[in-house]
Formats: structure tokens, sequence, C-alpha cells
């Protein structure tokens, strides 16, 4: 089994003022949208999307591809970020 560690969410051209506060969700890559496993309901990212308490997300296949998703917990509607990994 692998661990994958969330140091930093990269916000794009999005601007953001303050620390978020936001939930952090992984899946198998090929599994349906509704099969995200929670992580953290409450990670605080920083203005420069540090994140406040890095995330382990832990039991990942090593080779296998995973979407990891983060999303903000002030939005509404809710803003996603998501990338894809590949356990190590």
């Amino acid at each position: 089994m692998a661990t994958y560690i969330v140091t930093s969410i990269n916000f794009s051209n999005d601007s953001v003022a303050s620390t978020q506060t936001g939930t952090l969700e992984y899946k198998l890559w090929s599994a349906s949208n509704d099969d995200y496993i929670l992580v953290n309901a409450s990670v605080s990212v920083n203005t420069d999307g540090t994140l406040v308490s890095p995330q382990n997300i832990t039991g990942l296949v090593s080779g296998e591809t995973y979407n990891v998703k983060f999303s903000n917990n002030c939005s509404s509607p809710a803003s996603y970020w998501v990338t894809t990994i590949i356990a190590p």
C-alpha cells in the first residue's frame, strides 16, 4: 500500500484573498464520480495554496491512478479543484 501526501492546492487563476476551508477526498480514477472517499472535511489552505497541515491519503495501490478533489466549504455553489495522481 502507498501513501500520497497533499501539501498544496493549485487554485490556478482564481484569486484567494483569505485562508480557505474545504473538504479533501479521493477516488480511483476509473470509479464513478459518486465513489469519492473522505480524507478530511475541514482542511485549511493558506492564500498561497499551501495546506496548514499536510494531508496523508493512505491505502493507495502503487501505480494506480487516482483523482484527488478539494471542494471549498465556503462557496455556494461549491467550487472544486481536482487533480489526477499516480500512487507512488
